[in-house]
């Protein structure tokens, strides 16, 4: 059975192809429009599909169109109309008005002749199922938080077997994504920079402003919350409630305040309690040993530490791509579970007994001799090395920045290993070149490490095993003893958003921190995504574009290196 799920709807968006319950592809359409998040989420370009991201997956694959067995969409404009109520605080012909959902439910055609196969998967749902079925759980409660889906912002649910059961949805103004948009955006960055804002508040005291944000979210312990909508007026630009609350901030070129990180340090304290409360819940009404998250927030690395030692699951999973990208992932699950079921399918692959999603290199691949060309078209100079990993170990312990390149491309908002720019993570000094010379950003943002799978528990307290760990998903303290050795890659909380590595899944990666493990007797590299304020590079001119327009030390493509 060959399935194409699409994501095409507010942002993030992305194609995944499925064959016999198994991801055979998946990437995000930024990677080759070069757009951050794909496209822009207005009203009237939901019909914008990833047509790049569609052609890789088809091609990569092997697959005719005509020969797809169904395409799902991980929206449902049905369920938008259903669930919609006109927002107060809208503005006129944009989200939440009357005129400008009817001019979003009219764009909802992909334009596209897929006759009886096309199928609306509902957003949440799409989430769910791609978190729940690559996690190989038999049973697992599900946990899916973000701006909104069609109207809903929260899904409490579970799964058992090849089945997804809702057990609890909150609605929108109640949005914690939205919430941390809108903060964002008050703070002074854009509302994609919730991960500057997580950042930011590792620096802050969470309890100054904690009086504040209580008037603004309240939560209890049976897995609700609410947001007083008429002080943050999502869909306008305007913050006086916020004002009122909080007093004006210095957003100019002064920089930022105590204040902004006191009251970043407070939402984040605030989305800790709020999801551990919502996991609990799951829990009380489906009690199991299991946890699978999804959706935007699911990337918050503070709240899912949180959850996976505070709360009452033995085992956790987060997918790479927990943001809407991995709904197109999702929505072809979804189907392939649920029709074969329905149809009483014999011969469906059961998800807890086969992995579906066996890493998360997903994407775009490019051969030696692809690479060769290029270079030679490009007239670049560049030599083939026999020992690339020692070589490429030896840049980094002598303090170089090297952009490493190899493979297929991660699927997800994390650059783990193929896509990355690397360094070493003993040297302090590193972070501010990082920051200021290659990546162009806030000198406060932190670097992850990533380290040998087996090294890895002498380094830091990982507590309760989970998968995800190897995806940069949990904010790990570093062991006391070892916060001296590794200070570029440890936050000014002495946590780390720590990245383990696998021999199996990336053997190459693997063999380049080996040998700077030898060359240094640190099992770690420093690692962030190779991109300069941009989409992270898919392609070899995408790599010497970044590697030209920065101060990168050194290239890597595939087995070639490039020196500056």
């Amino acid at each position: 059975m060959k399935i194409l799920g699409v994501n095409c709807v507010y942002h993030e968006t992305s194609a995944a192809l499925i064959i016999d319950g198994k991801v055979v592809n998946a990437v995000e359409e930024e990677r080759f429009n070069r757009y951050k998040h794909g496209a822009e989420a207005r009203v009237d370009n939901p019909d914008e599909i990833p047509l790049n991201s569609i052609r890789y997956c088809l091609e990569q694959g092997g697959i005719k169109a005509e020969e797809l067995d169904a395409v799902c969409c991980s929206f449902h404009p049905g369920l938008r109309e259903k669930e919609y109520t006109d927002d107060p605080y809208s503005l006129e012909g944009n989200w939440g008005s009357s005129e400008g959902e009817k001019t979003f439910i009219l764009y909802k055609a992909l334009q596209v002749d897929i006759s009886d196969c096309f199928h609306w998967i509902p957003h949440h749902l799409a989430h769910a199922a791609s978190t729940y079925y690559p996690s190989s759980f038999e049973k697992a409660a599900i946990l899916v938080v973000d701006g909104i889906g069609e109207y809903s912002t929260t899904l409490l649910a579970y799964g058992k077997g090849s089945k997804i059961k809702t057990l609890k949805k909150l609605y929108f103004s109640d949005s914690l994504g939205f919430l941390w948009e809108k903060m964002s955006k008050f703070l002074g960055f854009s509302e994609y920079d919730a991960c500057k804002v997580m950042g930011l508040a590792g620096y802050g005291n969470p309890l100054k402003y904690r009086k504040e944000l209580s008037l603004i979210i309240k939560h209890d312990e049976k897995g609700s919350f609410s947001i007083a909508e008429n002080v943050i007026q999502f869909r306008r630009e305007s913050f006086d409630g916020l004002l009122s609350i909080f007093g004006s901030l210095n957003n100019d070129a002064s920089g930022l305040t105590e204040k902004h990180k006191d009251i970043a340090a407070a939402l984040q304290n605030i989305t800790n309690r709020v999801m551990l409360s919502l996991a609990n819940s799951i829990y009380e009404q489906y009690p199991c040993d299991a946890l699978c998250i999804a959706g935007g927030v699911g990337l918050n690395c503070q709240s899912n530490w949180i959850i996976k030692e505070k709360g009452p699951y033995q085992r956790i999973y987060i997918p790479t791509a927990a943001h809407d990208a991995g709904t197109s992932m999702g929505a072809a699950l979804y189907h392939y579970y649920n029709a074969n079921s329905a149809n009483g399918a014999a011969n469906i692959t059961s998800h807890a007994s086969s992995k579906i999603m066996p890493h998360p290199y997903l994407g775009p691949a490019f051969s030696d001799d692809e690479i060769e060309q290029f270079l030679k078209s490009k007239n670049v100079q560049a030599r083939k090395s026999d020992n690339l990993e020692a070589e490429a170990a030896q840049f980094i312990a002598d303090g170089k920045i090297v952009a490493w390149f190899q493979g297929q491309m991660e699927f997800g908002p994390r650059a783990l290993g193929n896509r990355s720019l690397l360094a070493d993570p003993r040297n302090q000094n590193i972070r501010e070149v990082m920051n200021t010379k290659v990546k162009h950003r806030e000198v406060f943002r932190p670097f992850a490490p990533s380290i040998l799978e087996e090294e890895s528990s002498e380094w830091f307290a990982l507590g309760k095993p989970s998968e995800s760990l190897y995806y940069m998903l949990f904010a790990c303290p570093v062991k006391p003893d070892k916060l001296d050795k590794i200070p570029a890659v440890i936050h000014v909380d002495n946590t780390a958003r720590v990245q383990l590595v696998n021999q199996q899944t990336n053997p190459k990666y693997h063999q380049l921190i080996s040998e700077f493990y030898k060359l240094t007797g640190v099992p770690i590299v420093l690692n962030t995504s190779f991109n300069d304020s941009e989409p992270i590079v898919c392609s070899p001119e995408d790599a010497l574009a970044t590697f030209f327009k920065t101060r990168i030390d050194v290239l890597v493509l595939g087995d070639y290196i490039i020196e500056r």
